[in-house]
């Protein structure tokens, strides 16, 4: 039976403190979570799923985030190092220092569907401090009428989380794709010069302008050119801090499972989910059929 006089992830041995194996895989699958920016109450619900027999309420997972025992001080030998345990530390300082109400201003800035799992139509947030849960997302539709409690923090983890990860992804453009895009971008930039010279042949500039729109719509419409801007996006910004605006830029939906899960669709096609909450592993799959349209989909 455990000593509770010994921080969790330690015991008693013959009157030493020594590290306890089981417990000391729980504490780093909690920096674990913690380093992605997952909520507190949400790593309690992980680890209870995890770990049957252990229930940690949000303030015991902050003791132990905030515990410096786990560094190796005195006696105690070290189970976290500490780079990890100061990307959770800066993680947690920088939400304690933001509203209440930051995540779910962050939540209402999203402008892509989320999705029902069932009928896969559009559902809208639902806010009602009755609820154990204040937030929960509701399909739109009358005939599917599903509900999924999701709190805004937990909600803005996952994204976080999977949008952060990205960076990790290789992702290959075709030559032609690549091709196309500077060629556009020349065109656009020698339209803008003639404009502001005023020495232009009118006619020759009318079809100039008319060939550029035609290549935006192409490269609007097409694959490869939503995923050469995507890959743009990650290879030279800031993702991790600008999650919400990588959405709304290149996601067609957000897809919520019946078991709370998100996959993020993006407009090249693929699909992006967390496949494990330790490890923040990231599926990408291709939508052959490419079916998110907003009339086949979201009505």
């Amino acid at each position: 039976m455990r000593n509770y006089t010994a921080p969790f992830g330690y015991k008693y041995d013959m009157g030493k403190i020594v590290v306890d194996p089981h417990d000391c895989a729980v504490v780093k699958y909690i920096f674990e979570l913690g380093s992605q920016g997952i909520s507190l109450s949400r790593i309690g619900s992980l680890v209870a799923e995890k770990y049957s027999g252990i229930v940690f309420n949000k303030c015991k997972v902050s003791r132990i985030l905030k515990d410096t025992r786990y560094l190796g001080q005195g006696i105690y030998e070290r189970i976290i190092e500490e780079t990890l345990f100061n990307k959770v530390a800066d993680m947690q300082n920088g939400s304690s220092t933001k509203k209440s109400g930051y995540e779910r201003a962050e939540v209402l800035r999203i402008k892509v569907p989320v999705v029902c799992p069932l009928c896969h139509l559009k559902m809208r947030r639902l806010h009602d401090t009755r609820n154990k849960c204040t937030e929960r997302w509701k399909c739109m539709n009358p005939e599917c009428n599903c509900s999924i409690d999701y709190a805004d923090d937990d909600m803005i983890g996952e994204l976080r989380a999977i949008v952060s990860n990205l960076k990790n992804l290789r992702i290959e453009c075709h030559e032609d794709t690549v091709r196309r895009s500077i060629e556009t971008a020349r065109l656009e930039s020698d339209i803008k010069a003639k404009l502001q010279s005023e020495l232009f042949d009118i006619e020759q500039l009318r079809g100039e302008i008319i060939d550029l729109a035609s290549r935006k719509y192409i490269d609007i419409t097409d694959i490869g050119a939503n995923q050469q801007r995507i890959a743009d996006d990650i290879k030279f910004s800031d993702i991790a801090d600008n999650y919400i605006e990588f959405i709304n830029n290149n996601a067609l939906s957000i897809d919520i499972e019946s078991d709370r899960s998100i996959t993020i669709v993006l407009k090249d096609g693929t699909k992006h989910r967390r496949t494990s909450t330790y490890g923040n592993s990231v599926v990408r799959e291709r939508e052959e059929s490419n079916t998110y349209s907003s009339n086949q989909k979201f009505g």
